[in-house]
């Protein structure tokens, strides 16, 4: 239990956010009096912050966009940008299905919906006819019979 400095309530030491720069590991206001403030002060300050996030991001613009993907990757499908890079070379570099190499897009990772198991690296076209077809095989077969003369 801890008492919170803002509201004078004490609570348990869940209701209080991580700050490991302090003795006891959390910090001095709870999570309810903390949120209250912030909302106050975005509220009351809002362009501010937004040129403080602007700012922040020009800055740190690569590092930004390599961070956000190898956490994508790692948050969606348990990939980090090595397996997704040896996956891709795996492939020769191309989409799986249509085997055509990426324009200045990176591909995106198929993955099966209902498991979450990657099954490769296809190109956004390819990957959005599996995703119309409901990764389902028998309409894709389906379709190439169709197709076929």
């Amino acid at each position: 239990m801890k008492a919170c400095t803002k509201c004078k309530t004490e609570k348990p030491l869940d209701e209080f956010y991580v700050d490991r720069r302090r003795k006891d590991g959390r910090q001095p206001w709870c999570k309810a009096c903390h949120n209250a403030w912030r909302a106050a002060n975005r509220a009351a300050n809002p362009e501010r912050l937004k040129e403080n996030s602007r700012r922040y991001y020009l800055a740190n613009k690569d590092r930004q966009k390599a961070n956000g993907r190898a956490a994508h990757l790692l948050r969606k499908y348990r990939l980090t940008v090595q397996e997704y890079d040896a996956m891709l070379s795996k492939q020769g570099g191309v989409c799986a299905i249509c085997k055509q190499p990426p324009s200045d897009r990176r591909f995106p990772v198929d993955h099966c919906h209902s498991s979450g198991e990657v099954r490769g690296i296809l190109c956004d076209r390819c990957n959005r006819l599996i995703g119309q077809a409901g990764d389902d095989p028998e309409i894709l077969l389906n379709a190439v019979a169709y197709l076929k003369p």
